[in-house]
């Protein structure tokens, strides 16, 4: 199988877990907590994996866990605790905007490649503060859109109060999906599967080639010696 192949169905198989994931995380965050506001369940740690495994390639995952998480909040407010909750037609779409734009937060991991290395992933730590990079960047998106939403809802003269609750709204409803994609990352990494996979895969074809080399050289070795 070539690369490219191997590419296309390793993140189709990624994307399909992630949304089943991200749906079900959701749904089930939501119904056992109404009031709850999920903006990522597993959404970001498998962005990461996928940008560190293919790079831009991977940030084709974004548009659809995003999606996924957007539409699954959607529809269980609409049908299921709209006599609970019942918000305007602009805070689905802000929503929607903000959960995109928190999702693209891991395109800061590309700040990491060099000539086509991922540097990061040498060590355990730098792959934390990477991680920490990207929850930092998806913590700032969020405040803003947050903040958005409440100047159309309530208009631009908001109180401190407003901004300081605004904060503790996205550290609260964030920092699910920041803890698990931290704890994925890591463990993730060691497993050896938090990879650069052309870098991998050139290494061990680079292995073969030595070892092949290696064994044909002594095999003409012994067949002068007899």
């Amino acid at each position: 199988m070539s690369f490219k192949k191997y590419r296309i169905l390793d993140l189709a198989m990624l994307i399909v877990f992630g949304m089943i994931a991200e749906g079900i995380g959701v749904f089930l965050t939501t119904v056992s907590i109404p009031s709850f506001n999920p903006f990522s369940i597993v959404a970001l740690g498998i962005i990461c994996l996928a940008i560190t495994r293919y790079g831009w390639y991977g940030t084709i995952s974004i548009p659809f866990l995003a999606l996924t998480n957007t539409l699954t909040y959607t529809i269980l407010l609409v049908t299921k605790f709209s006599s609970i909750i019942n918000y305007q037609p602009s805070y689905y779409i802000v929503r929607g905007i903000g959960c995109l734009l928190q999702m693209l937060s891991p395109l800061i991991l590309m700040r990491f490649y060099k000539n086509g290395t991922n540097e990061y992933l040498k060590k355990t730590g730098n792959v934390v503060t990477a991680s920490f990079a990207v929850a930092g960047l998806a913590v700032v998106v969020t405040y803003i859109t947050i903040i958005i939403s409440s100047y159309i809802s309530k208009g631009f003269n908001l109180g401190a109060d407003v901004y300081a609750a605004s904060l503790l709204y996205t550290l609260t409803y964030l920092s699910f999906g920041i803890i698990i994609m931290i704890v994925m990352n890591v463990i993730l990494h060691k497993m050896g599967t938090f990879t650069d996979v052309y870098t991998t895969l050139l290494d061990k074809e680079l292995e073969k080639q030595s070892e092949a080399e290696y064994y044909n050289v002594n095999n003409q070795s012994n067949k002068k010696d007899d």
